[in-house]
């Protein structure tokens, strides 16, 4: 169980995944597949149309769910401001991109490792990379430079991880990973305001390699902790040794089959 959550939080959280899953239900209840190409698959729905690797259309109605819920935070309670310049670490298909960019951030790096949503990043956000208002990035967050093996653990790409190798994971050696610090030079970067992280157990090893960049911006930190390598005590840890003047937030309390575990942690 989550160090921040009782047994009563997460009860009175329940109605969190609730209202999650019947938002992902009344999505899905209105969506259609538009058409597929090369392994990928073209989707309309409600919040637009986006492509998606096919080996898991149903993720799709739950990711919009969870932006619909505004998982990550608005911009009252450590979420997108207007003009930020936010790292999308672990951008999947661009989800949360698209909600910085309707948020009005002034620029989206959208992070990702997985040859499959890189291939739907670079489909759904055509425009705003040539407009330069998002730049997609064909890494992994790490703490050094290194190839690493990634693990297409399914799920629409939305599972896969370098930490975590699921029972039927499909190993794709010779993937690049960076650190949140390098990534910022390399950009030319003026100042970083936010950092997503939704990276599959590696959040630790990214707030190593993104030191310098939280001493120097003081940037919004939201990290999705629902995964077990990811300890959300001692991500709180890490990130007050590197800069002690944070405050941490945890999310909702939220059950699975044999746990309780805090959904994601926000640090301003």
């Amino acid at each position: 169980m989550s160090p921040f959550c009782t047994v009563w939080q997460a009860v009175t959280d329940a109605q969190v995944k609730v209202d999650r899953d019947a938002a992902a239900k009344e999505l899905s209840a209105h969506s259609h597949l538009v058409r597929t190409e090369g392994g990928l698959n073209l989707w309309s729905t409600p919040e637009g149309e986006f492509w998606v690797p096919d080996s898991s259309d149903e993720v799709l109605e739950i990711l919009l769910a969870q932006q619909k819920q505004e998982i990550y935070g608005d911009a009252a309670h450590g979420g997108v401001r207007a003009g930020d310049i936010v790292l999308d670490g672990g951008a999947h298909i661009g989800l949360y991109t698209k909600t910085a960019l309707e948020a009005g951030a002034q620029k989206v790096i959208a992070i990702d490792p997985s040859p499959e949503a890189l291939a739907c990043l670079r489909r759904n956000f055509a425009k705003e990379v040539e407009g330069g208002r998002v730049v997609i990035y064909p890494k992994g967050l790490w703490d050094q430079e290194k190839e690493l093996v990634l693990f297409a653990n399914g799920n629409g790409a939305a599972g896969d991880s370098f930490v975590q190798e699921g029972g039927n994971a499909r190993r794709i050696a010779g993937i690049p990973v960076t650190t949140v610090d390098k990534l910022v030079a390399e950009l030319g970067l003026p100042r970083v305001d936010l950092i997503k992280a939704d990276i599959k157990g590696a959040a630790e090893r990214m707030l190593i390699g993104a030191a310098d960049t939280i001493r120097k911006y003081h940037p919004r930190v939201i990290i999705s902790t629902e995964e077990d390598p990811d300890d959300p005590r001692a991500l709180r840890d890490r990130v007050l040794s590197i800069s002690s003047d944070y405050q941490f937030r945890p999310g909702p309390c939220l059950f699975n089959v044999d746990q309780i575990y805090t959904d994601v942690v926000f640090f301003q």
